[in-house]
């Protein structure tokens, strides 16, 4: 019995405590925490982005390997963490894309800001015969999970009585609201 209660205090004073001590002090220091996170983010070839006062979050791989993977023309991406998980953006071909992961770091949507001429014919055809007089000031698609790559489309018009915006999914168009000018 005395050999034993020998070893584990030896362990306990060799081994448990240095370690406990070392972790204590690697951890307590923000530079420490900003290399370790940098190091990470090498070695999962994923940024770290700020959030919040000073702090740094490590995007989550899994969105980052979907997004690599489901976006290949994006360039000169901007990540950055919002309430409810993470938001990639990124310019191609005139369209502004914000790409949206959930805080496990999986896809939840996309919305695309884009001028007439990068929309679809069968969505500008549809809003120009009804709203022929209207100017159009731009478009949002929005692509979810359920939609199943079927975006919907939030047209913005105005005219000088009013503003408008029209909703288009599955070539059918509806007018979601209307704010008259004064």
């Amino acid at each position: 019995m005395g050999k034993i209660n020998n070893f584990i205090t030896t362990l306990f004073v060799f081994i448990i405590i240095p370690g406990n001590v070392s972790a204590q002090l690697a951890i307590n220091t923000d530079t420490d925490i900003l290399i370790r996170k940098r190091e990470l983010s090498e070695v999962f070839n994923v940024p770290i982005v700020p959030s919040g006062n000073k702090t740094l979050v490590l995007i989550k791989p899994r969105a980052v390997r979907h997004f690599l993977n489901n976006f290949t023309e994006a360039k000169n991406e901007n990540w950055s963490v919002i309430n409810h998980g993470y938001k990639v953006q990124y310019m191609w071909d005139g369209v502004l894309n914000a790409v949206y992961y959930d805080p496990k770091g999986y896809w939840s949507e996309i919305i695309k800001k884009s001028p007439e001429d990068k929309l679809p014919y069968e969505v500008t055809d549809l809003f120009k015969k009804r709203y022929y007089e209207d100017t159009f000031l731009y478009a949002e698609s929005i692509e979810i999970i359920q939609s199943d790559k079927e975006p919907t489309y939030a047209v913005y018009v105005e005219n000088e009585k009013s503003l408008k915006c029209l909703r288009i999914y599955g070539g059918v168009m509806e007018l979601v609201k209307e704010i008259h000018k004064k």
